[in-house]
This record gives C-alpha cells, structure tokens and sequence, in this order.
C-alpha cells in the first residue's frame, strides 16, 4: 500500500530510551504528534528520527513505520522507558507498526548529515532547527529518503553512507527489515 503522507516523528533520546524502545517489540509503537495529528493518517508512512539533544547517539533516521493507529491523547504504552517517569503525560500520539529499524551508521540508519546534503531536504526545518515532534514531508522528500534508506541515489556525485557494510542483523528483532517481533 502507497502512503498517502508522509512525515518525520522526532523523539528526544534524553527523554525516552528510544533505541530500547524500538528494539521492544511492543506494538503498535506509540509516538507523539503534537501539530498534525489532523493530518496524520491511518496508511502514512512515518520516518522515525533520534534528535541528538545532549546524548552521544548520532541523530538522525532511525526507523520507518506505517501509522496504524490515529492520533489521539493518551499515556506512552511504555512508560519504563522515559529517564523520569514525570514525562509521560498525556498528550497527541498515533500508533506505529514497526517496518525496519536502523540504530547506527553501520547499520544503515540516515544520519542527519546525510539527510542535511539531500538537495530535496533543503530548508526543511529537520535539518535547519529540528526543533518539534511531527513534521511534514512533500512527495519528493519522502520519495528520496526513501531511496536513501534503500541504498538508492539519484545524484551520485552526493557522498551517500555504504549501506550493508558492517550490518548487524541480529534475529528476531526489527533491525534490517526483520519483521516485528
């Protein structure tokens, strides 16, 4: 099924143990979507992206899901993972169903970087101020991260991340395209 939108769902790794979360297997995978929670849509794709916020972990494209779930105001389904459990408090959030989870370089995930030298991703507030949970992407943005996150590029003069060299694929878990657990 094509997407009838796209977007990019940030999360705060200081805030929530993220790479913990995704590697869970809960599901569906709640996020928040504070602005367009209108908009989003039960069938659109959702790019998952890891800001860096004063943790060490490289920002980025971590994962990409289908919204499964609308939005609506609710508590996280996991709470354990928040660094202080005050954070979960109810707000916007829409159900993911995991597709494929990329946690580091090596394993393939888009570094922001990367995404930062993609012509179509010029201006997008994700790599000018990143500041925000829910952003929206244009057809062509989600269709070259798309590519990206394939190994795919248009422009082969862009320096482009190898994908597959160094990849971790651990069994049964999402990483690499595994499946949902």
């Amino acid at each position: 099924m094509d997407p009838k939108r796209s977007w990019i769902l940030q999360v705060n790794p200081a805030r929530i143990d993220v790479d913990r979360y995704l590697l869970s297997g809960v599901t569906p995978t709640v996020w928040g979507a504070p602005r367009y929670r209108d908009l989003i849509a039960v069938g659109d794709r959702a790019f998952l992206w890891r800001a860096r916020c004063g943790t060490r972990k490289e920002p980025g494209i971590i994962g990409i899901a289908r919204v499964v779930e609308p939005a609506e105001v609710r508590l996280h389904n996991c709470p354990d993972m928040f660094t202080d459990p005050s954070l979960d408090r109810p707000k916007p959030r829409v159900g993911l169903q995991l597709e494929e989870v990329r946690l580091t370089v090596a394993e393939g995930m888009l570094a922001r970087a990367e995404v930062r030298r993609i012509p179509e991703m010029t201006g997008h507030p994700i790599v000018t101020s990143n500041t925000g949970s829910d952003f929206a992407l244009r057809p062509d943005q989600a269709a070259e991260l798309m590519a990206r996150w394939h190994g795919l590029q248009k422009d082969k003069s862009q320096p482009h991340a190898m994908r597959g060299a160094g990849s971790v694929e651990p069994s049964g878990d999402l990483r690499r395209g595994d499946g949902v657990g």
